[in-house]
């Protein structure tokens, strides 16, 4: 008989979600809806419109009901294949007047349980605890409210929760939203729980409409586990979910799973003191040092106004002083070499001078405030991707730039707070609005650069992984997770604890000196600062023209990490205790069971008084045959799916690392 995986979605699980699907999408309603201080009291019985459809083998449910100026329409997806269902909710004024105020959540229901916690993770604020894991457990009348800071998604909180109920069953939520979220946890007579754009709270003009937050819901049970191995169980049924239906593609439909870039960006201050020379010059060393590259990165840096300061933003043209050719004669070189393109932009921010200041000051939000005070820069302005004309125009730009300079990956860095600029904006009888259509333009606009570009990969930076929802990770990838970056110890952390829910994810890499980051270890070689940083997705940040790097050691570094890359997409699970200490190992195992593959690393830290560890696998098949290689050595050794998942035994002096990987015989 075939073996199952102990991630194979039960029954019960889809039973679960598909009576919720029946019940509150199809029939009741699953969010709230307040016009003019008025809960809307709508019921099954309210006259709507039910479509289903068909998309990719799941069903979609299309609900619209009017409640008075109001025209509410629901799309729901209800997934086949796991037991997940989303749904987006949209509320338009169908009259030719302004509305009351309206506010609604995406997400409002009450959960039966017994002691629920909460399962959730920090954000990103470039430090070391940078996506951390904790609980929250909830007592009788306790709340929870989380929100991010400053309107970027996952800005200091993540918007990913498991909830375990306590009472043999939970369900994870996931919010899409790249501005201002809330999610509530309210424990009464059961579990309240609500989430939806924070500061909604507007009058609708005629025609307008606004958009709820994304939510993706999913059932799990404990399938007669311990509730952390459940909760476990249940986030690796969500980076399937991840990686089936929420990830870009490329042009032939492929998900991508793990890639190797390499930049100049810590020897010339990102790209602002390069040339084109410069550029070409170092991919040239990085093929005379015999690594092999996916991407050539280029930062920060290289337009117009830019070689002064980097943060000269608004005009979207090369310099032509320092790259005389344009970009694309990089690109082109790098294409030669068979790599694509990595270019950054940072469309949103403006600041004063440029080309968008000067010529399109009526696309452009302020952060002053009518008294004249400012939480941001007062030298910048907000592109409003809530304009159409504005949106429209910038996608143009960008559009002509990706296409003149032959970017095959477009990198959006977002480095400041939406809020401070879109507060000021707003009347108190608007609050929220500008947020709302923002946010909508910003989808848009990436989803119509992919049409205009068949096959392009997004990198959604915003200071290091600060907006990485589900509705942008269904569009783009995170190259840097964290702006902390190279130090050992909390890269191990930042790969464990993001890997938890994102199935793709990626740092720097390097040893040296850099004139952007004061972290490095200016050492010719260290085995354990490397492997501290193996990712999915990897940016060499090595200067490959020092000759003081043992660069044979190096790129056997990244050949191995080519043979086993793509296994990071598979099931997750972390094989002790992962944290910041320094007396600690740390290690995980990625599991593709389909494959019968998988691998593992493990890390002994400087202050660990223990040389050996033994770790219990995960989800092999206990009567198969695994063979098992230690990267680095080459040493090989068989075990049966049952003795690995008995334990295997590692044994690592102080502050060093190892990765081992598995196929079955």
């Amino acid at each position: 008989m075939a073996y199952k995986s102990i991630n194979t979605p039960l029954d019960e699980e889809f039973a679960v979600i598909r009576d919720f699907w029946e019940s509150k999408i199809v029939r009741e309603g699953v969010f709230s809806l307040t016009v003019g201080g008025i809960k809307c009291d709508y019921t099954e019985n309210t006259a709507s419109d039910i479509k289903f459809s068909e998309k990719s083998g799941n069903t979609v449910c299309t609900r619209t009901f009017s409640y008075g100026q109001l025209l509410i329409r629901t799309e729901a997806v209800l997934y086949d294949d796991l037991p997940l269902t989303e749904w987006t909710v949209y509320v338009r004024n169908a009259s030719d007047k302004i509305t009351p105020r309206v506010t609604f959540n995406a997400f409002e229901h009450r959960f039966g349980c017994g002691y629920p916690t909460v399962y959730r993770h920090i954000g990103s604020d470039a430090r070391p605890d940078d996506h951390m894991p904790f609980t929250d457990p909830l007592g009788y009348c306790e709340k929870i409210s989380v929100s991010p800071y400053g309107g970027r998604s996952s800005n200091h909180e993540w918007p990913y929760f498991s909830v375990a109920l306590g009472n043999g069953s939970g369900f994870n939520l996931a919010i899409g939203w790249l501005g201002q979220w809330e999610a509530n946890f309210e424990r009464r007579d059961g579990l309240y729980v609500s989430a939806g754009q924070q500061r909604l709270d507007s009058v609708m003009l005629p025609g307008e409409e606004f958009r709820s937050p994304r939510i993706l819901l999913q059932s799990w049970s404990y399938a007669g586990m311990p509730e952390k191995q459940a909760v476990r169980r249940s986030q690796n049924i969500f980076r399937r979910f991840m990686r089936k239906y929420n990830m870009p593609r490329y042009a032939d439909g492929s998900i991508p799973t793990h890639g190797l870039a390499a930049c100049s960006s810590h020897q010339f201050l990102e790209m602002t003191r390069s040339t084109a020379k410069d550029q070409i010059d170092f991919i040239d060393a990085y093929g005379k040092r015999g690594i092999r590259l996916d991407n050539w990165w280029m930062d920060a840096g290289w337009y117009e106004g830019s070689s002064s300061d980097w943060c000269n933003l608004g005009t979207w043209s090369c310099d032509k002083k320092r790259f005389p050719n344009g970009l694309r004669e990089v690109s082109e070189y790098a294409g030669s070499k068979g790599m694509g393109t990595v270019i950054w932009h940072e469309p949103e921010r403006v600041r004063s001078g440029s080309e968008l200041f000067r010529e399109h000051g009526d696309f452009l939000l302020s952060p002053i405030y009518p008294d004249g005070t400012h939480k941001a820069d007062s030298d910048y302005r907000l592109l409003d991707f809530g304009n159409d004309a504005a949106r429209e125009w910038i996608t143009r730009r960008i559009s002509d730039s990706i296409t003149e300079n032959g970017a095959t990956v477009y990198r959006q860095d977002f480095n400041t707070e939406m809020l401070y600029f879109v507060d000021p904006s707003e009347t108190e009888e608007r609050k929220g609005a500008v947020e709302n259509h923002y946010v909508c333009g910003m989808l848009r606009y990436w989803d119509d650069l992919v049409k205009e570009h068949p096959g392009l990969i997004i990198d959604e930076c915003a200071s290091g992984g600060r907006r990485d929802d589900i509705d942008a990770m269904k569009r783009a990838l995170v190259f840097v997770r964290s702006d902390y970056l190279f130090e050992p110890v909390s890269q191990q952390c930042h790969m464990a604890w993001c890997s938890e829910w994102l199935p793709v994810h990626g740092t720097g890499i390097m040893l040296g000196t850099s004139l952007i980051d004061s972290k490095q270890l200016n050492v010719p070689y260290d085995n354990y600062a490397l492997l501290s940083c193996i990712s999915p997705y990897l940016n060499s940040c090595f200067d490959p023209r020092d000759d003081r790097f043992e660069w044979e050691k190096i790129r056997g570094i990244f050949d191995d990490w080519r043979e086993y890359a793509e296994r990071f997409s598979g099931d997750y699970y972390p094989l002790c205790s992962i944290d910041l200490s320094t007396d600690s190992w740390a290690a995980w195992q990625f599991n593709r069971p389909e494959e019968g593959d998988g691998v593992i690393q493990a890390f002994r830290r400087r202050d660990n008084p223990e040389q050996n560890r033994v770790f219990a696998l995960n989800d092999l098949e206990p009567d198969a045959e695994y063979i098992f290689r230690k990267y680095g050595s080459g040493e090989e050794f068989t075990l049966t799916g049952a003795d690995a998942m008995n334990g295997i035994t590692v044994s690592l002096g102080k502050r060093e690392a190892i990765v081992i990987g598995y196929t079955k015989a």
